[in-house]
């Protein structure tokens, strides 16, 4: 097996401000420029910072200072309380967004997520090109994150806050490499100081006392020794580090049905400001849709206010799509022509119709990403824009009136009654469908007329075959009449 810790050391505050339209932090940033904030809770008597911003680190402001502290340092400190609730939500979005890269997720509280990857390099085209998907990602959803990657779920997240301390000293010689071998973990960790290891306060006091500084001296000494002189917790959690002891990482459950909801820190005023938010919960849908292999037809939209009834938007799509950027287009255009009774407290987003949708592989003549997109995403994006009312195409009547030949209906989709009643291949000669066909539309009689020799009475249908195939069929009436004999359907036309 081979974990990836995806490590976010800014979540608490992200949080936070994750509706503003901010630039992410960058981990390697030292001098940036902005208002001290600081996340703090209450342990016994004490509230304690256990999150701060870079700004409030130059300052002097660090974790697990007392707050009192903290304000003697930094007066003009900004201080929000914990929400462990709140931030379990958030993680659990960030979870569901994950699910589109492994199969096997386990959110870790507060600030990490573990993700078994070892089948999913062969998908993304290796363990590198995934780890920029990764930090893309993060990138778009404005969050400070560090991967560490290792045969173990221990070693991996140790991996990721080791790297995550060394970026912020700005000190890029000591990162440490993924590892994807379980021979080479002792190996990476041997000089690691024992300072890095997650142990409470007293076991490090005894280290120190008996003069242990790198984890190689741990490695060195039997178990039972270990466990003498620094309890359980230190044995557990070396073993669990080097994969000699099993660590259960319980799988996230994936709800059968999508419904999430953000509640702002502020108030928005316009609907400019719910796009961070709203892209949020996309990434957290886009994730769901993928690792469930469906796509949604129709979403629906809340913005909740303090004083008046909630705003429901519901948007329908032509055809099943877990494209994330095309539902945020969608979305963002037809928010965009919404009037607000007034400003927004919060937003939930709830996937009301899904659908199984057929992953596009690469084409025959690898066609460029440009040309990637469908016509049905066009006609979404054109319909969010001037109204699904104004988006139509011409569509034949039976009617001899030319003036009356002809009308208006909306897009087809794969509704097959909205397809058009000819197919654009039509086979030189029809021929016996000796495969199952399901009918998807109502018979369409064709005949010939009374002056002609050649006796051709046919019911047309537009038909659905095994693989998925639109093809047009057609019976020949006077024959089964004549044998009653159950109907032959042949395969007279293709449709593209």
């Amino acid at each position: 097996m081979l974990w990836a810790a995806l490590y976010f050391p800014d979540l608490m505050l992200e949080r936070g401000t994750s509706s503003q339209c901010v630039p992410r932090p960058s981990t390697k940033q030292v001098g940036q420029t902005g208002q001290p904030r600081a996340i703090v809770e209450l342990q016994g008597a004490k509230r304690l910072v256990i999150s701060c911003n870079a700004v409030a680190r130059e300052q002097g402001v660090r974790c697990g200072l007392a707050l009192n502290a903290a304000y003697a340092i930094c007066p003009q400190l900004e201080v929000d309380e914990y929400d462990e609730i709140v931030q379990q939500q958030y993680l659990d979005e960030l979870s569901l967004w994950a699910l589109q890269y492994s199969s096997w997720i386990t959110p870790c509280m507060p600030d990490t997520i573990l993700l078994e990857i070892k089948a999913s390099l062969s998908l993304f085209g290796g363990l590198q090109q995934l780890l920029e998907k990764f930090d893309n990602a993060a990138d778009e959803q404005k969050l400070s994150m560090v991967v560490g990657v290792a045969p173990t779920p221990t070693a991996a997240r140790l991996l990721s806050r080791i790297n995550h301390f060394h970026a912020n000293q700005a000190d890029t010689a000591n990162t440490i490499e993924p590892v994807t071998e379980m021979a080479d973990i002792e190996t990476v960790f041997a000089n690691l100081p024992v300072d890095f290891l997650p142990l409470d306060d007293f076991t490090h006091k005894g280290l120190r006392q008996s003069g242990i500084k790198r984890c190689t001296q741990l490695f060195k000494l039997p178990a039972s020794a270990l466990t003498r002189r620094f309890g359980e917790d230190c044995t557990s959690l070396l073993y669990r580090l080097l994969g000699r002891i099993p660590e259960p990482c319980p799988a996230l459950r994936m709800p059968e049905h999508f419904l999430r909801s953000i509640d702002l820190p502020l108030e928005a005023p316009d609907t400019h400001a719910l796009q961070f938010p709203l892209n949020r919960l996309l990434h957290a849908l886009g994730g769901y849709l993928r690792a469930s292999d469906s796509g949604v037809r129709q979403l629906k939209i809340t913005l909740y206010h303090l004083r008046c009834k909630a705003s429901t938007l519901t948007i329908g799509f032509l055809e099943a799509t877990a494209d994330h950027k095309h539902l945020l287009r969608v979305a963002t255009e037809r928010l965009a022509t919404r009037d607000l009774p007034e400003p927004v407290t919060a937003i939930s987003v709830e996937a009301l119709e899904t659908d199984a949708i057929t992953r596009s592989g690469k084409d025959l003549f690898n066609k460029s990403e440009s040309q990637s997109g469908t016509i049905e995403q066009a006609l979404d994006l054109l319909g969010a824009r001037i109204g699904r009312d104004r988006v139509y195409t011409p569509s034949l009547q039976q009617d001899h009136r030319p003036e009356n030949a002809w009308a208006t209906t909306s897009p087809p989709t794969t509704d097959a009654s909205l397809w058009p009643t000819r197919p654009l291949w039509l086979l030189k000669e029809a021929r016996n469908s000796r495969q199952k066909l399901t009918l998807m539309s109502q018979a369409e009689r064709i005949e010939n007329g009374w002056w002609d020799s050649n006796d051709v009475r046919r019911d047309y249908f537009i038909a659905r075959d095994h693989q998925g195939a639109w093809v047009w069929v057609y019976c020949e009436r006077q024959s089964a009449k004549a044998t009653h004999c159950p109907e032959t359907y042949y395969i007279h036309g293709l449709f593209a």
